[in-house]
């Protein structure tokens, strides 16, 4: 599988096919490709890119290809970009379908990748670092209350 582009060329990539500014919401390897959720302030999208796998399948520029996920039919258009090369385009929700704000189109992403099989790294709590080992000694010093 080759690596995942950054998020910088893909956000580029889009805006020079006349998006607004926007964010990666998320990245999931999929069938030895990527597909990555984006936001924008007034949309969200699903992008998907060729990396070797068996999900990207080329078709022309504007092209609508459907793409079965996690038992849906998604529908995804073709586009090209002189850096990014090859992607496809999965439409998610617009202004028309309530998409008010970037943090509405960011939720809408996110959730869409969740359905794929996303799953958020969690922050890190104090509770679940790992806790150096502790000696023989420690335990027992401990144990009578001693430091």
């Amino acid at each position: 599988m080759n690596p995942r582009p950054s998020d910088e060329l893909l956000l580029a990539a889009l805006m020079r096919s006349g998006f607004a500014a926007g964010e990666v919401v998320g990245w999931l390897p999929m069938q030895g490709d990527w597909i990555a959720a984006v936001a924008h302030a007034d949309r969200a999208c699903l992008m998907l890119l060729p990396a070797g796998g068996s999900l990207w399948g080329d078709i022309p520029v504007g092209q609508k290809r459907f793409v079965t996920l996690a038992d849906q039919s998604w529908a995804f258009v073709a586009g090209e970009d002189g850096e990014l090369g090859a992607y496809q385009r999965c439409h998610l929700a617009e202004a028309a379908d309530g998409v008010s704000d970037i943090a509405v189109a960011r939720e809408v992403a996110l959730d869409a990748l969740k359905l794929l099989g996303y799953r958020p790294e969690a922050p890190a709590t104090a509770e679940e670092a790992p806790r150096p080992p502790v000696s023989r000694r420690g335990f027992l010093r401990a144990l009578t209350g001693r430091r």
